[in-house]
């Protein structure tokens, strides 16, 4: 670990690892700091940007808090903890065992402030819904929304819209105005890395995902009509519910 000389007065710096009322904080240079709050305030979580002050001992002083623009917590009954501040990209990761939840996606999806979710049923479709079996459904989705809302601390529901076949959502999508879209493909496509070594880190990306053995070739070819690009994640083929969380790893990796 390597220390910057310290100027008289505050430096800012972001909290990096926490260790009980011990922090290790990175000021603007990347140099990396020991510090403690001051006083006996608990209330500094990783991700926060701090006030410091410098010391003669190996550690600076957290004089201030910066007001944070998220903040992570974890609730249990009628208690709270704080987690992480400032997050600005989830990573969901789960393991194989025990068996992938819906709930567990649906939690995540929710907490990183969807607008809208908008079932879709393909070709390939397992699932299908119609009647009262989707009214069901819906009602099953729409009840996990709102305890994912009530647990983030969220005051909007999302919108959640009825079923729909996926042609009639491809032709609904506008023609101009829209995000990058890329269409996860088992054929003849480009890698992802390419394709997004071409997409800015603030530009909106449309990712469409096919469930299990992909999209039906009239589907990508009406989904590569109205403006999506083919891509794929090598050789290896993904399950229809980790393929969206892999491109979601990928892109916070290289767009970072």
């Amino acid at each position: 670990m390597r220390h910057s000389a310290r100027a008289p007065g505050l430096f800012e710096a972001r909290v990096v690892a926490s260790y009980g009322r011990n922090f290790l904080i990175e000021d603007a240079a990347g140099d990396l700091h020991e510090a403690h709050r001051r006083g006996k305030r608990g209330d500094v979580v990783v991700g926060d940007r701090v006030r410091c002050r410098p010391a003669a001992t190996a550690q600076a002083a957290i004089e201030e808090v910066a007001p944070r623009a998220s903040l992570l917590m974890r609730a249990d009954g009628a208690r709270s903890k704080a987690l992480a501040a400032n997050a600005d990209r989830i990573v969901v990761v789960f393991a194989p065992r025990p068996s992938f939840s819906e709930r567990f996606i649906w939690r995540a999806v929710l907490a990183a402030d969807a607008a809208a979710i908008v079932p879709l049923v393909c070709e390939r479709s397992v699932l299908r819904l119609h009647g009262e079996r989707a009214e069901k459904k819906l009602a099953h989705w729409r009840g996990v929304a709102i305890a994912a809302c009530e647990q983030s601390g969220r005051s909007r529901l999302p919108e959640l819209f009825p079923v729909v076949m996926l042609p009639a959502w491809l032709q609904a999508l506008p023609s101009s105005g829209v995000a990058t879209r890329w269409l996860l493909s088992l054929g003849d496509a480009q890698a992802l890395a390419n394709v997004a070594a071409c997409t800015g880190p603030h530009d909106a990306v449309l990712v469409l995902s096919g469930p299990e053995g992909g999209l039906s070739p009239g589907e990508e070819a009406l989904a590569r009509r109205v403006g999506f690009t083919s891509v794929g994640l090598g050789p290896r083929i993904l399950r229809a519910d980790t393929a969206p969380l892999a491109v979601l790893a990928c892109l916070g990796s290289m767009l970072a």
